[in-house]
């Protein structure tokens, strides 16, 4: 009796895994250095190559002030000094042997209070434009605490120009269409009830 096993490793095209969202936002403030933003790009299938494109063109990442955040493992960059220049639309592509794989397009803008010069003659102006970032996603967590305990819930508020306002909303299990703003910071009853 024998028993033969064999492995065979199936190549394929690369599949994209991580990509950014629609809009990628980025700030300039009207004084020091803006803040670095990343544009997301992963895939599997033993990518071979990742090159990106803004509005259709080759985009070239000069590993100064925009660089690969893992070289040879992803495609994700980085833009270490933002630019106003930086705003376009933007599509990575990653490539091996056996295909091409391509984001979607999205679009890259700046927001937020910056200086506009209209000409060299008038004074810079105040341009406001609103900025809302997208909060981080997390799983879902079930969190047991013993009545007269006290638990505290985090937030991290997203980027927002202006400041956004950031309230907590609260839904009964039993009633999943229906949800309520929690106006008081202390909820009491082991059914979840307000105080």
């Amino acid at each position: 009796m024998f028993c033969i096993f064999s492995h065979f490793l199936v190549r394929s095209p690369p599949k994209l895994e991580t990509e950014s969202p629609a809009v990628v936002w980025f700030h300039i403030p009207s004084t020091g250095s803006p803040p670095k933003f990343s544009l997301k790009c992963s895939a599997k299938g033993d990518p071979e190559k990742y090159t990106w494109y803004k509005n259709g063109v080759l985009f070239p990442i000069d590993e100064t002030r925009i660089v690969w955040q893992r070289p040879g493992q992803s495609g994700t960059v980085t833009f270490l000094h933002p630019e106003e220049s930086d705003q376009g639309f933007y599509q990575c592509n990653v490539s091996n042997i056996f295909g091409v794989a391509m984001s979607n397009i999205f679009e890259v803008k700046v927001g937020g209070k910056r200086n506009v010069k209209k000409t060299d003659e008038e004074a810079c102006v105040n341009s406001e434009i609103s900025v809302l970032d997208h909060f981080s996603s997390r799983p879902v967590q079930n969190i047991p605490v013993n009545e007269g305990d006290s638990l505290t819930l985090n937030c991290t508020k997203p980027l927002g120009i202006p400041e956004p306002t950031i309230f907590w909303l609260y839904r009964d299990v039993k009633k999943s269409y229906a949800m309520d703003t929690v106006n008081r910071k202390h909820i009491t009853g082991i059914s979840g009830t307000f105080d």
